[in-house]
């Protein structure tokens, strides 16, 4: 029986990538895609595979695991500068696991690969600035009263209708004529 890799994820995880060495053939590690396979090899009942990665290291050319880390899933560098001999010694294919994966449930895994690292990618900060121009001000403009609006919005409708009358009015008088 191979040695298993228990690791808790936490009920509404979020930004958590843990990263699992699959020590396998080919062909074995691409049928590790199937969602079923998933559960077996991480040793969990439910798991939603778009957030599961399992590509060869070789795939990330001169770019490496660090670098993916980094460029693709947004970890910072610094978390990555750590483990970064470790990520780029790494060979074969790779399964990244998102805490996503789990729909916020807290789940224990109970891998049978054995799990590389784990990396905490920040929230999206979307504080920001109190914006001050008078265009950013909700109701900036005048807004007119109900009853102008609607005799605006009739007027504009009875010119439009007007121009599409003369049209064909137009193109009727030059087929008779």
């Amino acid at each position: 029986m191979p040695d298993l890799t228990s690791v808790h994820v936490r009920p509404n995880e979020t930004g958590v990538i843990r990263i699992f060495a699959m020590d396998m053939p080919a062909q074995q590690a691409k049928f590790q895609n199937d969602p079923m396979a998933m559960r077996q090899v991480l040793g969990v009942d439910d798991i939603d595979p778009t957030y599961v990665d399992i590509f060869p290291v070789s795939d990330l050319e001169q770019l490496g695991l660090a670098g993916y880390l980094i460029e693709g899933c947004g970890v910072p560098e610094s978390s990555v500068a750590l483990e970064r001999d470790r990520l780029n010694a790494v060979t074969g294919y790779v399964m990244l696991v998102h805490s996503r994966a789990f729909g916020g449930h807290e789940v224990t895994l109970a891998s049978t690969l054995p799990l590389i690292a784990t990396f905490n990618v920040p929230a999206t900060d979307w504080s920001g600035e109190k914006i001050e121009t008078q265009s950013a001000q909700p109701y900036t403009s005048t807004r007119p009263p109900p009853r102008q609006a609607r005799a605006e919005a009739r007027r504009s409708g009875a010119i439009v209708f007007t121009v599409l009358m003369l049209i064909i009015l137009a193109i009727i008088l030059m087929v008779v004529l």
